[in-house]
């Protein structure tokens, strides 16, 4: 509340947060209320954003091995079976053996997961109209665009600190 009140008096005086200056901090607290949202939304489904992520990608590649899943979702092996057994614990997930590979295991959806997933799309989908809504198509296109920038392999973090918050933008090197 006093947050809320502090900032409605910064934007009735025209100044600036003053964390704005800041992409890493304005990333955090965009991650938080998007992360917010989701869990309002689609967290009544029960399902995480790790979860939906996971859900997503085995539904666009069925049978693909664990060790594939994880390395598209930037899950450590080790860490995403644990994660693994929790999705098959619920029921959503099962391990079948690859058709390909006697040593793997193919990942696919139960029809519980499915059916879970199509609704927790649903939902997702009308957040991300709401975000369209409130930033308008082609600046949600371009953030989308520069955070896939961000996420690229060779976005390496800077590790010594920035002069100025405009120095290294959220600790990653100038674009070339």
């Amino acid at each position: 509340m006093a947050d809320t009140k502090a900032r409605q008096a910064r934007a009735a005086r025209g100044e600036p947060h003053p964390l704005s200056g800041y992409a890493g901090i304005a990333l955090r607290r965009a991650s938080r209320a998007v992360y917010g949202a989701f869990m309002a939304e689609v967290g009544t489904l029960g399902v995480k954003p790790a979860e939906y992520a996971a859900l997503l990608v085995i539904q666009s590649n069925p049978g693909a091995r664990s060790a594939d899943i994880s390395g598209l979702l930037g899950i450590e092996k080790a860490n995403f079976t644990m994660f693994l057994r929790r999705l098959e614990r619920r029921g959503w997930v099962v391990r079948e053996p690859s058709t390909t590979d006697r040593r793997a295991h193919a990942l696919r959806l139960t029809p519980e997961g499915a059916e879970l997933l199509q609704a927790a799309v649903e939902k997702r989908t009308r957040l991300e109209a709401g975000l369209v809504a409130r930033l308008g198509a082609v600046d949600y296109a371009r953030l989308l665009e520069l955070l896939q920038v961000l996420l690229a392999p060779e976005a390496a973090p800077v590790k010594e600190a920035a002069a100025g918050p405009r120095a290294v933008q959220a600790g990653f090197p100038p674009r070339s």
